[in-house]
C-alpha cells in the first residue's frame, strides 16, 4: 500500500512538472508571436512616415501622432498576415503613436490587441497622448 501511494505521488508530480514546462514554452512562444507583430506594425509605420514625407511636415512643438493598424493595411504598408493572432484565425488590431522632432521619429510605440493579450496603456477607439518609452 506505501508502494502505491509513493508511486501514485511521483506520478502526480510528473505530471505536474510536464504540465508546467508546456505552459512555460507555450508562453515563450505566445510572447515571440506578439514581438513579431509589434516589430511589423512599427517597421510598417516607419515606411509609411518615411514615404508618405510625413516626417518632412514643419509642426509646433513636439507633437504625438496616431495611426491604426488599419490604415497601414489599406495604403499597403502592413499585410494581415503580420498581424495574426497566436490562434492563427483572428487579427490582432492596435495603432501606433510616433513623435516627430526636427524632421526625425524620435520615439514610437505600438499599442497591440489581440483575442487574449493587450498592450499596456492599450485604449479602444482614442487618440489620446501617450508617453514616450
Amino acid at each position: 500500500m506505501k508502494k502505491l501511494v509513493i508511486t501514485a505521488i511521483a506520478i502526480i508530480i510528473f505530471i505536474s512538472s510536464i504540465i508546467v514546462l508546456l505552459n512555460f514554452f507555450a508562453n515563450k512562444a505566445d510572447e515571440k508571436r506578439y514581438k513579431e507583430i509589434n516589430e511589423s506594425a512599427k517597421e510598417a509605420a516607419l515606411w509609411y512616415l518615411k514615404a508618405s514625407n510625413e516626417i518632412d511636415v514643419e509642426r509646433e512643438g513636439i507633437e504625438e501622432n496616431y495611426i491604426p493598424f488599419s490604415f497601414l493595411i489599406s495604403q499597403g504598408y502592413l499585410k494581415r498576415k503580420d498581424i495574426v493572432d497566436i490562434n492563427n484565425i483572428n487579427n490582432c488590431d492596435g495603432y501606433i503613436t510616433y513623435k516627430i522632432e526636427n524632421k526625425e521619429v524620435t520615439c514610437i510605440n505600438t499599442f497591440i490587441k489581440c483575442k487574449n493579450y493587450e498592450t499596456e496603456n492599450y485604449k479602444d477607439n482614442t487618440v489620446e497622448q501617450f508617453t514616450c518609452k
